[in-house]
């Protein structure tokens, strides 16, 4: 029988996983009657998880009827209902019932992406012994190109998170490129997430972009990242002059924040270096600061960062600040949490024009 902490601590657990949900979910079109609905059933995480999966399949199935009938607009709404869900359940899922959920939603925004306007390409870019998975989407022949890359724990973010996010640099009139980098995604377990590997992937990614003719303006790439991804970003920033701008979201100087993080978590992230998990490794061996590189930013940098942010610690943005040498200006959310979910209605559309004064002025 288990003990009265070990309860305890499953159902602080539970209530801080449903908080996050709640956040998450009024950013990415969950609806709050729909919530209310799966909580009537959910008792733990996974119940939670398998409640959200029944609505994703009836958004799934209602998106199909529409396909069918060729009710496109309504497919379309359907569909990313369809994606949002299934992204959203596997947040609560684990083992195989997590990856199937993490195959419907990326099944379902290839779907979604073709009946987009502009279009939604898939793109593979040959790397290593891999290829880079990724979505183009073309605002018109050789506009500047924003490149989007997600967290690194989040293994579905760029059909959701970055989708979402890319959708107010392309309404201004921006294209758009997001993919997965080593370790990330469908590169989970295929390519070691590591800083040079990541330095090459993004170098890989602008090289390929700049030899399509006609699809992005290779001299106005700028570049919005998330979280651990903000970190390899800024990498990839002070190394390549070809890169403009550069907008982060809870980005790390280094690896201290990732003390803060949950056992499994962390176990996770170590397999994602190319560890076995149970290793004892300080996360500066795994993400230096960034003082270490002998180069630093020099283009326009903006830094958002929330004060209640454990992961990403709110003094991050003070080391980086300090370490650029270029325009920087931090946008400080002080009630805001990791990814400051909470004030995206805020943050993204001001983010969309500070990027196009940088590319498109």
């Amino acid at each position: 029988m288990a003990s009265k902490s070990n309860l305890g601590q499953s159902l602080s657990s539970l209530q801080e996983n449903v908080r996050l949900l709640y956040l998450g979910a009024g950013a990415f079109g969950i609806r709050y009657s729909d919530l209310i609905h799966a909580k009537t059933s959910a008792y733990d995480t996974r119940s939670w998880g398998k409640s959200l999966a029944k609505l994703a399949a009836r958004y799934e199935k209602l998106a199909e009827e529409a396909l069918d009938s060729r009710r496109m607009q309504s497919a379309r709404e359907w569909l990313k209902d369809t994606v949002n869900y299934h992204y959203f359940s596997q947040v609560f899922l684990t083992g195989d019932e997590k990856a199937e959920q993490q195959a419907r939603s990326r099944r379902a925004f290839e779907q979604l992406g073709v009946l987009l306007e502009p279009p939604c390409k898939r793109i593979m870019i040959p790397f290593m012994d891999a290829y880079i998975p990724g979505y183009l989407r073309v605002s018109e022949p050789s506009a500047p190109c924003v490149l989007l890359v997600g967290p690194g724990s989040d293994p579905t973010s760029k059909e959701v998170v970055l989708h979402q996010i890319a959708e107010f640099f392309v309404e201004r009139g921006m294209s758009v490129f997001y993919f997965d980098g080593p370790g990330q995604g469908e590169l989970v377990g295929k390519l070691r997430m590591s800083p040079t590997n990541f330095d090459n992937a993004i170098s890989t990614v602008i090289n390929f972009l700049a030899e399509q003719e006609g699809v992005a303006n290779a001299k106005k790439i700028g570049m919005f990242a998330i979280s651990l991804g903000a970190y390899f970003t800024l990498r990839a920033v002070a190394q390549d002059e070809r890169i403009a701008a550069c907008a982060t979201l809870s980005g790390n100087f280094d690896g201290r924040g990732f003390l803060n993080l949950a056992p499994m978590v962390w176990k996770d992230m170590l397999r994602k270096f190319g560890y076995k998990g149970n290793e004892t490794i300080h996360p500066d061996e795994l993400i230096p600061p960034l003082s270490e590189l002998d180069q630093t930013v020099t283009k326009p940098l903006l830094l958002i960062h929330g004060g209640t942010d454990n992961i990403c610690v709110p003094e991050e943005r003070n080391h980086i600040k300090a370490w650029a040498q270029g325009e920087t200006e931090v946008w400080f959310y002080e009630d805001a949490e990791h990814i400051c979910y909470s004030r995206f209605p805020e943050i993204l559309p001001a983010l969309g024009d500070w990027m196009a004064k940088r590319l498109l002025m």
